[in-house]
């Protein structure tokens, strides 16, 4: 392989050097180094820009930002995640930096890592000042990622009450399933968060709701040991002793699990 001239490798050298400037500066929000550096004629490349827009999206430079998008930063591009600039500033919940690349054109419902959209990744960050402005902006607020997850369930997931309020005052679908066909229940269930099934409850969410594999969430959350989701659930009428698809009934309410309630067709009658 023939090794560039001389002057090839310095010019690359000073572009990275700069370049390594530009992205100090506009993390720093260093409106006008990042200027002088813009002025002095610095052409990065795709990948390049991505990157400097995103350290100024994730730290919310507003200003800088701007600066960026005017020298031809691509609004949408994205970065060796597949992250865009707005999945990023949702993250962290950057509000206003979410406004300056939406009035740039940034697309709202753009996904990445396993199809997850700006909307779910606030929704599973508890960011709900930035699902708001996602929302406002048209983000659809039941798009569902590569495993069939919408942001509620996601939400669900992480315990983020507040950011589920959000999502359910927007319309969201209290019952929608993913691809094994949990519900936002059952997955909060699954990961013992009380808060997240309360929000789920008073929103009417089915109780009873099976999966493909035929299991509640009562199923789920004993399976994983989870007794005070299971007194939630109870509390809120879920049948203990449901009858599968299979025709077979099963104990899902184990003696150590603390149940206020016996399965009777596992235990019969009078046993302990």
């Amino acid at each position: 392989m023939r090794a560039q001239p001389p002057l090839t490798r310095v010019h690359h050298i000073v572009q990275d050097v700069a370049m390594g400037e530009l992205i100090a500066a506009s993390t720093a929000g260093d409106v006008e180094q990042v200027r002088l550096l813009l002025q002095a004629g610095i052409e990065p490349d795709a990948k390049y820009v991505c990157d400097v827009l995103i350290c100024a999206a994730k730290n919310g430079h507003e200003g800088v930002m701007q600066l960026l998008l005017e020298a031809g930063a691509a609004v949408d591009s994205k970065d060796n995640h597949w992250q865009t600039a707005l999945i990023v500033a949702a993250q962290y919940g950057q509000a206003g930096a979410m406004r300056v690349l939406l009035e740039a054109g940034a697309a709202v419902d753009s996904k990445y890592n396993h199809g997850m959209t700006a909307l779910m990744v606030a929704a599973e960050c508890g960011q709900a000042g930035a699902m708001r402005v996602l929302l406002e902006a048209g983000a659809a607020v039941d798009s569902k990622d590569n495993h069939g997850q919408t942001a509620l369930i996601v939400a669900a997931q992480y315990g983020q009450a507040g950011a589920m309020r959000v999502l359910l005052e927007a319309g969201a679908e209290v019952d929608l399933k993913d691809n094994h066909g949990m519900t936002a229940l059952m997955v909060a269930a699954q990961y013992g968060q009380v808060g997240a099934m309360r929000v789920l409850l008073e929103a009417g969410a089915a109780v009873d709701s099976e999966s493909n594999d035929a299991m509640t969430a009562l199923m789920v959350a004993a399976w994983q040991g989870q007794a005070e989701a299971m007194r939630v659930l109870l509390v809120a009428g879920a049948e203990v002793d449901l009858k599968k698809k299979t025709g077979g009934r099963h104990c899902w309410l184990p003696p150590s699990a603390g149940r206020p309630l016996r399965c009777e067709s596992c235990w019969g009658p009078g046993r302990r």
